[in-house]
């Protein structure tokens, strides 16, 4: 796994890290859970300051499977799991990215651009 940090990022911050900590460990996990060869990389980006608050725009890039373009609708609801039962390799309930979304609170998204087939 690689981390990029943004210079003006890399500082100390005030907020809910159990939420970021919970967040980032679906998002991480799915990206490592669906990259059999290549990276898996993580980027922490300045996204915008006001006066003393600064938003911070994480990024997370793998060369895994990719999502079918059908599907990314479907990507962040509950329960959903893009790959069919029968032939699944990997383990999990499909609640990840779901609640990644509802925990956020602001804009938890795929880019189609990015581990896009």
């Amino acid at each position: 796994m690689q981390l990029s940090i943004a210079p003006e990022a890399d500082m100390t911050y005030i907020g809910d890290a159990l939420k970021l900590k919970q967040i980032l460990t679906n998002l991480i996990g799915n990206a490592v859970k669906f990259t059999d060869s290549g990276s898996v990389c993580l980027e922490v980006r300045v996204h915008e300051v006001e006066a003393e608050r600064m938003n911070l725009h994480f990024l997370i890039k793998d060369t895994g499977i990719g999502i079918p373009k059908d599907a990314i609708n479907q990507l962040f609801e509950p329960f959903n799991q893009l790959d069919n039962f029968m032939t699944r390799k990997t383990k999990g309930t499909g609640l990840g990215l779901a609640i990644s979304k509802k925990t956020g609170g602001t804009d938890v998204r795929t880019n189609r651009a990015i581990g896009y087939r």
